[in-house]
């Protein structure tokens, strides 16, 4: 009956296991995306209006475009 006990807690941790890689996973893949938006927001930001304009983009979509941007990698 003790071996049927740990046998059980074994398979628990390995699942609480495989949730906590699959977690932290999620939150680098959630890191590398923030780090990408964030950057192209910055250097979005340090255009000009009319560089923007030339590029065919108003100010107002540096946050569209970084979102579309960071998100297909």
């Amino acid at each position: 009956m003790a071996h049927a006990s740990t046998d059980f807690i074994q398979r628990g941790r390995t699942g609480l296991r495989a949730q906590f890689d699959s977690l932290r996973a999620a939150y680098e893949r959630h890191a590398r995306t923030r780090t990408a938006y964030r950057k192209m927001v910055d250097e979005l930001h340090a255009y000009s209006d009319r560089d923007l304009a030339e590029l065919g983009y108003h100010r107002s979509e540096i946050g569209r475009i970084a979102r579309e941007a960071s998100r297909n990698g």
